[in-house]
């Protein structure tokens, strides 16, 4: 039997390694079928060009791998394998797909949005996974890109970064290489705890915190913990994509409520989500629109809550960066303070099953608000830290469940965090990055006032805090289109209408400042303005 094969004598493969994929690729495919002989080591060296033992180390891979069988004095031949992978499944075979049952079509996976396959029995939360795919992280970006959420990676203090991490892999114990607990390094956690008490005034204990993968995971693992399919969850509109896809993927069954210059309309709560078991909301900084929630909302929120039993979703991605006035304090901070007993000590037992299950305790007797905190915006988004503070009923279980998904956040990272914030690096770093995002929001608004007056309006709900400006355009196009003729432009925009429960009336984009410096950030927008008059 002759066998088409080529080997590439320029590629950096080794010649043998070559011959073996590419027999082994010819069986896969069923080009070769099962049974069939092979054609002797003489032959097909010959047939490519290499010597005879080459063909023979190729040859005796396949039998070893179990692709091929020898036969003394016969030959070697195809080994009995099942059907190859590209085969389709038969006539008879149940539905499947992410879309199987739903009445609706399949939609032609690309190269760019991966989907499940059409042939596979996916599992519920899969096809909801699959029909709420986030789009790809772009690898490049255009010179002018105003992304909202990056920061300042140009001012990150590396050096000093670098230091602390190689101090930390000299000072660890050997210990801290083995596997370390799900909550996270004790030293974090009290870093942590003392941060939130002297800056977002949340007194809690080091017990409280849980330290995760940044702020989706810990929705995600409160999710799980929390909500059954079809459970009713009320979300902001506009709000984070991303937090309701994770909710979605959930089950939930998402409410949008709206929300207005002083954020989410807690008074529509009935209404829109009667029966919510939990609620996501951003008080300190809405997201996208800016806005604050003010006192009278964040008491009749909380009060809310507890005569629900609900629990309340303090996503706090931003707070740290305000531009004069006070800081806002955390929600959380004025739950905790209505909230009788502290937080668990070293020796309180883990809960049960039951104890999850438990209605009978008054729901004042226990706190209502999670709140969850990120560094990806403060310091770093690859660094992948974050962490949630938690009611002490819901410390164990959200840690069990943090340790069965991925165990625990990386040690040796959580060491330098911990330094980092304990020897006052992270508010010294905090106030460097105020001051410079600061002068860059100052640069944004008047280059919109520069270039684009009447083309471009903020949202009336901003305020001078976070990294992003929401800013809807009065033009005769779409957003999809908005964001093209920028990108033609060289300027990078992230479209902001995933944001709403509906498509908003005019096309609007987040504007995010942190990482470009001044002069391009006049500049962006002075390309911006062309664009939009020109295409």
């Amino acid at each position: 039997m002759d066998i088409l094969l080529s080997l590439d004598r320029r590629a950096r493969q080794p010649l043998r390694d070559q011959l073996y994929d590419a027999l082994r690729a010819a069986i896969l495919a069923g080009e070769v079928p099962p049974g069939a002989k092979l054609p002797s080591t003489r032959a097909i060296a010959a047939q490519v060009g290499v010597a005879r033992f080459t063909a023979e180390d190729s040859y005796a891979r396949l039998v070893a791998d179990g692709y091929a069988v020898g036969r003394h004095g016969a030959g070697t031949f195809v080994a009995p394998l099942a059907a190859p992978p590209s085969a389709a499944p038969d006539d008879a075979s149940p539905p499947s797909g992410p879309d199987a049952g739903s009445g609706r079509s399949t939609p032609t996976a690309s190269a760019t949005t991966p989907r499940p396959g059409p042939h596979r029995p996916w599992s519920a939360w899969g096809r909801r996974v699959a029909d709420g795919a986030a789009p790809p992280v772009a690898t490049e970006s255009p010179p002018f890109a105003f992304r909202h959420g990056t920061p300042a990676l140009d001012a990150f203090p590396h050096a000093l970064w670098r230091r602390l991490q190689t101090r930390a892999a000299r000072e660890a114990p050997p210990a801290e290489l083995a596997y370390g607990p799900a909550h996270g390094l004790p030293a974090l956690r009290e870093a942590i705890a003392a941060y939130l008490a002297r800056a977002r005034g949340l007194r809690c204990g080091p017990d409280q915190i849980v330290v995760t993968a940044g702020t989706q995971q810990a929705i995600d693992l409160l999710a799980r913990l929390w909500l059954d399919p079809g459970d009713a969850v009320a979300v902001e509109n506009p709000g984070y994509p991303s937090v309701r896809r994770v909710l979605a993927a959930a089950g939930a069954a998402l409410r949008p409520v709206p929300v207005d210059g002083d954020g989410l309309r807690v008074d529509l709560l009935d209404d829109l989500a009667p029966g919510a078991k939990l609620v996501h909301v951003t008080p300190s900084h809405q997201y996208p629109t800016g806005a604050v929630l003010p006192l009278a909302r964040r008491l009749t929120l909380l009060a809310w809550a507890r005569r629900r039993g609900a629990l309340v979703v303090e996503d706090d991605y931003d707070g740290e960066f305000r531009y004069g006035g006070h800081a806002v304090p955390a929600l959380a901070g004025l739950d905790a303070a209505a909230v009788p007993g502290a937080a668990p000590g070293p020796n309180a037992g883990p809960l049960s099953a039951g104890d999850l299950g438990r209605t009978d305790a008054a729901p004042s007797a226990v706190g209502s608000v999670v709140y969850v905190g990120s560094f990806s915006k403060v310091l770093y988004p690859g660094l992948r830290l974050g962490y949630a503070v938690l009611p002490p009923d819901l410390v164990a279980p959200f840690a069990a469940a943090k340790a069965l998904t991925d165990r625990q956040a990386p040690a040796h990272a959580q060491r330098v965090l911990a330094a980092f914030i304990a020897e006052g690096h992270f508010e010294r770093h905090l106030a460097r990055m105020r001051r410079l995002y600061a002068a860059r929001r100052a640069a944004l608004l008047a280059g919109l006032d520069a270039h684009l007056a009447g083309v471009a309006a903020r949202d009336p709900a901003a305020t001078a805090a976070g990294l992003h400006i929401l800013v809807r355009f009065d033009v005769p196009y779409d957003e999809r289109a908005l964001v093209a003729r920028a990108t033609r432009a060289g300027v990078g925009l992230d479209a902001a209408g995933a944001c709403f429960a509906a498509p908003p009336a005019a096309p609007a984009v987040l504007l995010g400042y942190a990482p470009l410096p001044e002069d391009r950030i006049d500049e962006g927008l002075r390309r911006l303005a062309g664009a939009l008059r020109h295409p």
